[in-house]
């Protein structure tokens, strides 16, 4: 139990560190990661049916890392593609608070069944 109140903590942590400017592609990967595992583990590791679909609930990030590749130079300007990309990352660090969020209210209801 206590290894799992450490691992809520945790992950909205890591989620913070995201939000607030460490939001590169290797933190938000990670986070991601971090947050399947968690809900894996939980899910393998809980009994009780209420957190157990409370953590269910929590999205996956859908973040790919996206390389700028020649052709997409060629094909487009360098700054679309930046464009794009920088896009594509603000909608990845949306999704990283939304599932922060999530988290937090799955430690809520950690305490109290806990």
């Amino acid at each position: 139990m206590q290894l799992t109140e450490r691992q809520l903590i945790d992950i909205q942590s890591q989620a913070e560190r995201v939000l607030s400017g460490n939001n590169s592609a290797d933190a938000i990967e990670s986070f991601s990661r971090y947050s399947e595992e968690l809900k894996k583990y939980i899910a393998d590791n809980f009994t009780n049916p209420e957190f157990i679909e409370r953590i269910n609930q929590i999205e996956k990030i859908n973040f790919k890392r996206n390389k700028i590749k020649i052709w997409h130079i060629v094909t487009f300007s360098f700054w679309v593609v930046l464009l794009i990309q920088n896009i594509a990352k603000q909608k990845s660090i949306e999704e990283v608070a939304r599932v922060k969020s999530d988290w937090s209210s799955a430690y809520i209801l950690f305490k109290t069944i806990s």
